[in-house]
């Protein structure tokens, strides 16, 4: 897609949000149509902001390295994911968020692109005990090692001590960034 091209549907998406800003579209409407319209045009936002900074890299196979110097973390914020979903994302916050934007929120903190983070959520999925809905995830594929090895520290623990220590390793990644 051309820099144009990205440009004319990102002003589309905002006049969009604009008109809805404008006709009641208010966070504490509860209309799951117009919540769905916003989710909608955030997701398309993001997609055309990807694709701006993707045509930017060089076509060569090269791989953004992820801020998040120790993937540790990166697997135990998705890990929680996977068994609270994003009212975890919610209760740190202290904001009322979609599961769309409570992964951008991680992606923009990570460095990892939401697409990326829900992915390596999908792994957890069918291996963890989910509190809150029952997405099968990626059953076709083994849990990898370091991904069991996650599993099984934090499968003993309960929501508020993982929440805690989610909420300990997003603001190290807030002071980095």
């Amino acid at each position: 897609m051309s820099e144009q091209d990205t440009n004319k549907i990102l002003a589309l998406v905002n006049d969009s949000f604009k008109n809805l800003a404008e006709h009641a579209f208010q966070d504490d409407v509860n209309s799951p149509y117009l919540k769905q319209i916003k989710t909608n045009l955030s997701e398309i936002e993001q997609i055309c902001k990807d694709a701006s900074s993707a045509e930017a890299v060089t076509i060569s196979s090269q791989r953004t390295r992820n801020p998040i110097e120790d993937k540790t973390n990166l697997l135990k914020i998705v890990y929680a994911m996977s068994r609270f979903d994003y009212p975890m994302i919610q209760s740190i916050t202290k904001t009322q968020c979609s599961q769309t934007e409570a992964f951008n929120y991680l992606a923009k903190i990570t460095g990892t692109k939401a697409t990326t983070l829900k992915n390596m959520r999908d792994r957890f999925d069918p291996y963890v005990t989910q509190t809150r809905s029952k997405r099968k995830g990626w059953h076709q594929v083994d849990l990898l090692p370091e991904y069991q090895a996650i599993k099984d520290s934090y499968d003993t623990k309960d929501e508020s001590t993982i929440t805690q220590e989610i909420a300990e390793i997003l603001e190290q990644l807030k002071k980095k960034s």
